[in-house]
């Protein structure tokens, strides 16, 4: 595509940084209805990862249903741009990236963010090193190296913990003891294991994780997470071989260390229009996003606000 050049950079009317849900939603839905905008979309894998399909893969690998966005968005007007994004500028409007080869600068004028959101595991001593948790890639505690964690030593006994009483940790249970019909496992959280979409929804989610014979812990805080047990605010000591947490979700530091109004999750305030109420030129989406007009309702993390 012909694009425009400031000091050497490219330069985009608008570029989109994350091209998960929200993001490559936001890009395409651009092109359709702005022909003549120069619109590039960043993003750190070429891979389409899609997050509510995590906890399938702790049961086995999950083909792709996007094996490559350059693959989808070319000929359509965008720019994927391969890479990471290590700094955002809001001020000069710039953006740098570090691809395979090197590190680029690219200017924008406007930019949509929407790096999404990861698992918070800095909060809970112990988290980092010995828990596992459904992120993708080949890290050493994601849902690939779980999957491989369960297959091992398939003959033995196993205790799995389950931080966290949300749907993204009922569905690791159910994947865990689906996989693993003989293991002990307990879901263990704050509240009430199901407790997220009403009492009906509560009702049914319990009694399946009963019937599948998952144990459920309600009302206890995780303190800490070790090699061979989790422990508890309280006190308590569950012991594990294997813990997975799915607790509280957090957005990159990115936003924040660009000087942008941020929550203390990391999520970018927006107004009723996405855009940030500290940089105007910068809209948030997904995750990234917190809206400051209140809704009548708490502003889900979730696949479903990101498409909306």
């Amino acid at each position: 595509m012909d694009e425009t050049r400031t000091n050497g950079a490219a330069a985009y009317d608008v570029v989109v940084l994350g091209a998960g849900y929200a993001g490559l939603m936001a890009a395409l839905r651009l092109r359709r209805h702005r022909q003549r905008l120069r619109i590039a979309l960043v993003n750190a894998s070429d891979g389409f990862v899609e997050r509510v399909r995590l906890q399938e893969t702790v049961a086995k690998p999950v083909a792709p249903r996007i094996p490559s966005i350059a693959a989808l968005v070319a000929g359509s007007g965008i720019e994927f741009i391969g890479g990471k994004v290590m700094s955002l500028d809001p001020v000069r409007r710039r953006v740098r990236i570090a691809t395979l080869s090197a590190e680029r600068e690219i200017v924008f004028v406007e930019a949509v963010y929407a790096l999404g959101s990861r698992i918070a595991v800095e909060s809970i001593e112990g988290a980092s090193e010995h828990a596992y948790r459904l992120d993708p890639g080949e890290g050493p505690r994601c849902a690939a190296a779980l999957r491989l964690r369960l297959q091992r030593d398939s003959d033995l006994p196993l205790r799995v913990v389950v931080v966290g009483g949300a749907e993204t940790a009922v569905e690791a249970a159910g994947e865990i003891k689906g996989m693993r019909p003989s293991a002990e496992v307990t879901m263990i959280t704050r509240t009430r294991c199901g407790d997220f979409k009403g009492a009906r929804v509560e009702a049914v989610v319990r009694s399946e994780l009963s019937r599948l014979g998952v144990a459920m812990i309600d009302g206890e805080t995780v303190a800490a997470v070790g090699p061979t047990q989790v422990r508890t605010a309280s006190g308590r000591s569950i012991a594990c071989d294997i813990a997975v947490f799915s607790g509280g979700l957090r957005a990159p530091q990115l936003a924040c260390d660009a000087g942008l109004a941020t929550d203390p999750q990391g999520r970018i305030w927006v107004d009723p229009n996405l855009r940030s109420i500290s940089h105007r030129h910068i809209l948030a989406v997904g995750d990234a996003a917190h809206p400051v007009a209140p809704t009548g309702a708490p502003y889900r993390l979730s696949a479903f606000v990101a498409l909306a």
